[in-house]
């Protein structure tokens, strides 16, 4: 659909292998950030009830720290502190680690944008308002309508996301 990806610098996706598939063969050159909430999800569901809260709570310090390197050092303390007790879930997240922290190595010059791109948030929220509009009309008479209300329900959230852009703001730079 022409989008050729010359000015992307990361790529923020869930865990679907399939959408990573994708993005890889599509943008190889471009770093992939691995989305930390459902990374989180993923590895509550590998957790006992009694380790959980505080299993998690220490995993979220890790994308916390002010650089890459430390991160790194907060995934080491978190995974020799768990390994015992929930090894799969450590397992899990060090096997991802390099893609969960790829924000940081990205935008290592905009850390204020850290927070904005470790996680599929944005999409998601833009998903569910999507669907919040579209359940009411129960059906659509052909494909034609339904890509006529997506379409411009997309346009009414670039519209919006223009008024507030972005990257101005941080004056990010490719060499940053």
């Amino acid at each position: 659909r022409g989008l050729r990806g010359e000015q992307l610098w990361l790529v923020t996706v869930d865990g679907g292998r399939g959408l990573i598939a994708a993005v890889r063969e599509v943008w190889p050159q471009v770093p992939l950030q691995r989305c930390w909430v459902h990374k989180l999800r993923n590895l509550a569901g590998r957790l006992a009830a009694r380790h959980r809260q505080a299993c998690l709570a220490e995993a979220k310090r890790i994308y916390l720290a002010d650089s890459y390197r430390a991160a790194l050092q907060r995934c080491r303390r978190w995974a020799e502190r768990w390994r015992k007790l929930a090894p799969e879930a450590v397992a899990a997240l060090e096997a991802d680690i390099e893609e969960l922290l790829a924000h940081m190595r990205a935008l290592r010059q905009q850390p204020r944008l850290w927070v904005k791109v470790r996680t599929t948030n944005v999409i998601e929220r833009l998903f569910r308002e999507l669907r919040k509009r579209i359940r009411p009309m129960c059906g659509f008479s052909d494909d034609a309508s339904c890509n006529r209300i997506v379409y411009m329900l997309f346009v009414k959230y670039n519209r919006q996301w223009q008024k507030r852009p972005l990257w101005p703001k941080y004056q990010l730079t490719q060499n940053s």
